[in-house]
């Protein structure tokens, strides 16, 4: 079978094509064990923070503020498309328009892989104004320059602390399975 582009090999050893991605080689062991060992800001912070950290916090967000569990799943897996491209700071990433309709493309395969529908334009808002929130929430304690972005959202209580890759993807795995059997 003809398939766009090559494959990287993942976690799990699946056969992961980025440019032709297909609901049966996405697993959530891959997802979170990626995520769990990208560091967020590209590494440059005070101690190292992972993207599946700041989605188990965008999660925390919903949970606090009452929303259902599809709603936090959506919230928990955001950024799961980084798991198998990276992930690019938003100024760089605003500027790759080709970059941004591959993550499309794989982060709609991953809904589909859950169950979930694709994002309305309001969950979009919801769960990107929950992101910005978590970026405040972590560039007071991760990044020395914070009082210089413009970071418009009130104060949360998620603890930002340094943990351990594997409590971070065992946390992960477990809220994704709790989640899904919840809705």
């Amino acid at each position: 079978m003809n398939r766009k582009g090559d494959w990287i090999s993942t976690y799990t050893s699946t056969k992961f094509y980025a440019f032709d991605p297909r609901i049966e080689e996405i697993h959530i062991e891959d997802i979170a064990h990626a995520l769990s060992l990208i560091c967020r800001y590209t590494g440059h912070c005070k101690f190292f923070y992972s993207v599946a950290q700041h989605s188990l916090g965008v999660q925390q967000i919903f949970k606090d503020f009452g929303y259902d569990s599809q709603i936090q799943l959506y919230g928990l897996l955001h950024d799961a498309s980084e798991a198998y491209i990276c992930d690019i700071p938003r100024d760089i990433k605003r500027n790759m328009p080709e970059y941004k309709a591959i993550e499309k493309n794989i982060q709609n395969m991953i809904w589909k892989a859950f169950n979930l529908p694709e994002p309305s334009d309001e969950i979009h808002i919801l769960v990107k104004s929950a992101d910005n929130m978590m970026l405040r929430c972590e560039a007071k304690v991760l990044m020395s320059d914070w009082k210089e972005w413009y970071l418009p959202y009130d104060d949360i209580n998620i603890e930002i602390k340094e943990k351990s890759m594997k409590y971070i993807e065992n946390q992960f795995l477990k809220l994704t399975n709790i989640l899904q059997k919840s809705r």
